[in-house]
């Protein structure tokens, strides 16, 4: 699937291209684990942090188009978000990960196109390659 919107793109395998309208990533976070106990010191909670890290969600706007099928049973598969190409260098950085379709959903008519929504989960690490001059 390629996305693209603002020379930003998203792109799986499996040929699924959409015109985008919009682009959000909810970003990276992690648990804080409660370490408190009846015999903390002074009282005060403690906590450490997860070793487990949530790459979060692409949620995407897209015209929509009844002719294609959006892949909202595939496996997760690869996925690059491509940056367009800041001033002065050639390409732009590549946030690469898995990911899977995880909402797809029609949304009506805006500016006399249909549009749809689709939201898909990042899963295991994301390997950035820096912008190139």
């Amino acid at each position: 699937m390629t996305l693209r919107v603002f020379g930003v793109s998203v792109e799986f395998a499996g040929g699924f291209v959409a015109e985008i309208r919009q682009i959000g990533l909810s970003g990276q976070k992690r648990e804080a684990i409660d370490t408190s106990h009846a015999e903390t010191p002074g009282g005060d909670m403690t906590s450490l942090p997860s070793m487990l890290i949530d790459n979060g969600e692409i949620e995407v706007e897209m015209h929509y188009d009844p002719d294609k099928v959006p892949p909202i049973k595939a496996e997760p598969a690869n996925c690059k978000i491509k940056m367009p190409a800041p001033p002065g260098k050639s390409t732009g950085a590549i946030l690469e990960s898995d990911a899977y379709l995880i909402d797809y959903a029609f949304q009506g008519q805006h500016d006399g196109k249909f549009v749809a929504n689709c939201k898909i989960k990042r899963s295991g690490p994301v390997v950035v390659t820096p912008s190139a001059a």
